[in-house]
């Protein structure tokens, strides 16, 4: 791998997003559109810091069916190192999602079992790889790995809280790294303080960092992001655009302040580069945008300056 670069480590799977044409009706058929696209979080964000140009180590876990084979021809495809990755003869992971006719998300459902097979035992394996890279980006799919490598990796960690219920699960074990990223339910989890406004926001972060988290990016979808290091907070609105789809907003978020790390911006360039990012996802019907690229981001932030 080619230095430096960036360490993902966590779950990828199939995509299955599906929009409906007209308001869900439940426990009945909704006429929409269904596309297919290569998911999971930490894939996610791989494929978007690849787009973004930068060098990028995805060790994840695969099966040895269909899903995977597009998982790995999409990594060819963007130049995303996947050499390292464990592989076992199980159905890949698949997560299918229903957005309503506004192009929210309803309902998601994930078939993620074969996470499982990602262990201390093997990451161990790996850890050269691992503590070789400028930062190391991981998520909450994966807790039981979360504990080896906070103790093992010598480089900055940063963290993807992925959802509430995994947050939760997780708990616990989320202290003592670089870098998370929670929205507003997550980070009330993780701080015990409910999220409504500027004031509750920066006591949610000052609480977090309580855990030895140096710094935190708490997302608030169309409300902006709040940034808190080292007792500096800031807030970064949302860039307004035409929304498709707010799957994958998130981790296109997380790579763009992985992005801003690696280019040593401030946190405030970093936040509004993680914003713009957001802003290029949610303009696409794809999870990560193929369309992204540093020079995008950066003409959104130049045109709203």
């Amino acid at each position: 791998m080619k230095k430096p670069y960036v360490c993902v480590i966590g779950g990828s799977n199939v995509d299955i997003t599906c929009t409906a044409f007209t308001k869900i009706q439940t426990k009945d058929s909704n006429p929409g559109k269904t596309t297919l696209s290569c998911g999971g979080v930490s894939r996610n964000i791989a494929e978007n810091l690849a787009r973004l140009g930068l060098n990028v180590e995805l060790i994840t876990v695969l099966g040895t069916d269909f899903n995977a084979h597009m998982i790995e021809q999409n990594a060819l495809s963007v130049g995303i190192d996947i050499s390292h990755s464990l592989v076992v003869d199980e159905p890949s992971s698949c997560y299918v999602s229903v957005n309503d006719v506004d192009n929210d998300m309803f309902v998601g459902v994930a078939s993620m079992r074969i996470l499982d097979k990602l262990t201390p035992e093997f990451l161990a394996k790996n850890l050269d790889i691992i503590n070789g890279a400028a930062c190391v980006v991981t998520d909450t799919n994966i807790p039981n790995c979360l504990d080896f490598l906070i103790a093992n990796v010598t480089v900055p960690v940063f963290l993807d809280t992925v959802s509430a219920k995994k947050t939760a699960i997780a708990n616990d074990k989320i202290k003592n790294i670089r870098c998370i990223k929670p929205n507003e339910y997550e980070a009330e989890i993780l701080s015990g303080v409910k999220v409504l406004d500027e004031q509750s926001a920066l006591d949610a972060c000052q609480k977090i960092a309580q855990r030895g988290i140096d710094t935190i990016y708490l997302s608030c979808g169309e409300d902006g992001s709040y940034c808190y290091q080292n007792g500096k907070f800031i807030h970064v609105p949302f860039f307004k655009t035409n929304v498709v789809n707010t799957t994958g907003a998130g981790d296109s978020f997380m790579a763009g302040v992985v992005y801003g790390f690696m280019k040593g911006m401030s946190i405030e360039k970093s936040a509004e580069f993680a914003a713009a990012c957001s802003s290029v996802t949610v303009s696409s019907i794809d999870t990560v945008c193929k369309d992204i690229s540093a020079q995008k981001v950066f003409d959104i932030i130049n045109k709203n300056a």
